[in-house]
């Protein structure tokens, strides 16, 4: 395998990909905005079918109720159904650095230097390795501009 061919040719196919993803994006706004104001015009939802091509669809879902103001909710509940509020504990988010700062790793565990104790509930799991390819940033620009130049 010759590296520099293969990531010239990784450049080429994502050049290719913005310009094809820009297309659809491109498409699919079309289709957007025609269903939009037919949906304006005619008060439904309209849906288009293209035999052998495909379907376009207006989804309208109903309307459903979404707590926007928590605290007036909360309040709300309290006063007409207190037992349906319930009480939850959980640990401030920043007292986990602040003991990884002050322990160490201890196989999979995290330890108490001090105490020896090995902090329950707590444990080190290994991320997945990833792959990380780099293309050279003026050339994928370039790369792309030149695809994009034939899309709209």
């Amino acid at each position: 395998m010759n590296v520099k061919s293969t990531l010239d040719e990784l450049l080429e196919v994502t050049a290719y990909k913005a310009g094809a993803e820009a297309r659809i994006a491109h498409l699919r706004s079309l289709l957007a905005e025609e269903a939009f104001r037919r949906f304006d015009e005619e008060e439904a939802a309209p849906t288009w079918k293209a035999k052998g091509s495909g379907t376009v669809r207006l989804d309208v879902p109903d309307a459903k109720p979404v707590v926007v103001d928590d605290d007036a909710w909360l309040e709300h509940v309290r006063q007409v159904s207190p037992d349906d509020v319930v009480v939850s504990y959980r640990v401030r988010e920043n007292v986990l650095v602040a003991i990884v700062d002050r322990c160490e790793r201890v196989g999979d565990r995290l330890g108490d230097p001090e105490t020896g104790e090995v902090i329950p509930g707590v444990e080190y799991r290994q991320s997945a390795p990833r792959l990380v390819v780099t293309l050279d940033p003026a050339r994928k620009a370039a790369a792309i501009a030149e695809a994009l130049e034939d899309v709209v």
